[in-house]
């Protein structure tokens, strides 16, 4: 899906929810406004761990009680999106753009690295996977965990829980 298609998902979501939702600081792509990225099997938010703003911080899963490190924006690069938090302005990405399943997620600087690329693939009804543009496996919960604290990662599109998506108003 290129970055159109992505961008219009992510805003049809955004309209469906009817919620006001915060954009991100002015890039000079397009930035579209977002909100929080919920899993939908168990309605926990992906969020950068204690809200940090340092590069390297570990995204986990945390209930959606609209801490800072739980808002991201879109935007958009034409053949792929950064993903960024609203709190630190860095892009969500795969540790050292490494390729394997299991890599863990987390927050860098978005400098063009091939790790921080993104695309978002629709299953229908507001509900998406987010793929990374380098390894096209999907972002997920390890284990679809239930718990607060479970480790972000990469792993192969498979169509398990951990990696179903939605927007939840910021």
């Amino acid at each position: 899906m290129n970055a159109r298609k992505t961008a219009a998902l992510l805003t049809g979501a955004l309209v469906l929810l009817a919620a006001p939702l915060t954009a991100g600081p002015a890039a000079a792509t397009t930035t579209t406004a977002t909100g929080m990225l919920a899993h939908t099997f168990n309605g926990k938010c992906v969020e950068v761990e204690d809200s940090q703003l340092t590069n390297g911080a570990t995204v986990q899963q945390w209930d959606c009680v609209g801490q800072p490190g739980s808002g991201w924006y879109l935007e958009d690069h034409g053949a792929y999106d950064y993903i960024r938090n609203s709190n630190s302005g860095k892009c969500l990405e795969v540790e050292d753009s490494q390729t394997f399943n299991g890599a863990r997620i987390q927050q860098w600087d978005c400098v063009g690295q091939p790790g921080a690329k993104w695309y978002a693939r629709s299953l229908g009804n507001g509900v998406f996977n987010l793929v990374n543009a380098n390894s096209l496996k999907c972002l997920e919960v390890e284990d679809s965990q239930y718990a607060n604290g479970a480790r972000i990662q990469q792993w192969d599109c498979v169509g398990q829980p951990g990696a179903r998506l939605s927007l939840s108003p910021a």
